[in-house]
């Protein structure tokens, strides 16, 4: 596996001004083609920029992998690549999940499919004087999440759960998640 991903089923509690913010998002400014699909939440802005879905493995994901493996007969390999465009008033310490929590891609019928390798690229040490400490994303970090699901199955929704801090000082991370609505996949 590419990367570990995870997440977990509790949310941070809200205050009252964050559900007032939340229920009426301001759209940050979009730089989005019409073949990208934009969603954000509060803090951050996720662009899909492309979905491919194909028998084999592509080369820019294989080259990370150590076997090229093949799908099920029946299934394809669905290739979400994504940029994270914004990252507003926090620390994004996990972009692929938040504990044992993970993103997941459902299909027209509600089937849920669980990645079966991810990458994101643009992630910093926080102070780069200590190899073993905290990193952080940075806006315009880019990575990809594969899936694979019935050839059949039209992918409908990603749910993209991500981890954040608002201080590094607060002892654990909390969740955030942004549905990207897939459209015409």
């Amino acid at each position: 596996m590419v990367a570990a991903l995870s997440l977990a089923s509790c949310a941070p509690a809200v205050t009252e001004e964050e559900k007032e913010e939340a229920a009426s998002p301001v759209s940050p400014t979009s730089h989005t083609t019409p073949e990208q699909i934009e969603a954000f939440d509060s803090q951050v802005t996720i662009v899909l920029d492309r979905l491919e879905r194909t028998d084999t493995v592509p080369s820019d994901i294989a080259e990370e992998l150590d076997n090229i493996p093949t799908p099920v007969a029946g299934s394809e390999f669905v290739c979400i690549y994504f940029t994270i465009a914004r990252i507003e008033n926090i620390h994004m310490v996990d972009p692929l999940g938040y504990e044992e929590e993970e993103a997941v891609l459902f299909d027209a019928q509600g089937h849920e499919y669980k990645p079966k390798w991810a990458k994101v690229t643009g992630i910093r040490l926080v102070d780069p004087s200590d190899l073993t400490g905290p990193c952080e994303v940075v806006e315009g970090a880019t990575g990809f999440v594969v899936f694979e699901a019935p050839k059949a199955e039209k992918p409908s929704k990603l749910e993209f759960v991500y981890s954040f801090k608002v201080t590094w000082e607060e002892e654990s991370a909390k969740r955030g998640q942004i549905d990207l609505m897939l459209g015409n996949a």
